[in-house]
Order: structure tokens, then sequence, then C-alpha cells
């Protein structure tokens, strides 16, 4: 597996959207994605038993791919929170 880029996080400076904004934008972001980890339906197989062998499988690996995929991009999100917060401290 090819090692994954660092997230670009926006610079903190007067003619930009300023460190509270952004700060602000991508906290919601971050919060609304985990809501939306927790909003996921989780797979049962009274919904499934009617379908061929092996579907509440898939149907469960379905949702842990989901639950990956958002978590991985809550935790980009994460990244350039803190970048942006180090740069507002002046420590970039």
């Amino acid at each position: 597996m090819a090692n994954k880029p660092t997230p670009v996080a926006p610079s903190v400076h007067l003619n930009g959207s300023g460190f509270k904004n952004l700060s602000d934008q991508y906290r919601e972001a971050i919060e609304k994605i985990s809501e939306a980890i927790n909003a996921l339906p989780i797979p049962h197989g009274r919904d499934y038993y009617t379908q061929e062998d092996g579907v509440f499988q898939k149907a469960r690996v379905q949702f842990k791919d989901q639950v990956l995929k958002l978590e991985e991009v809550r935790e980009e999100l994460k990244i350039i929170s803190r970048e942006i917060c180090r740069r507002e401290r002046g420590e970039a």
C-alpha cells in the first residue's frame, strides 16, 4: 500500500478566511462526520435472511468499509485542523 500524502492545510493570514472561521469550519465538518458515522444503519440479519446466502455478511463488510471511509476523512480533517492551530500559534 502506498503512503498517503499529508493533507494540505490552508494558510492563516490577514487576507484569508481567518483562524476562527477556518477553525470553526473544520470543527463543524469533523462533528458532522462523527454524526454521519453514528447515523449509519447497522445491518441486522433479519433484514437479509430472505436473500441468497452470504448477503448479510457482505452487508456487514460494506458497513465496516463505509465507517472506515468516513473515519479516514475525519482523521484527515483533524490533521488539517491541528495544522491550522499550529500555524495560528506561529509554529509554522
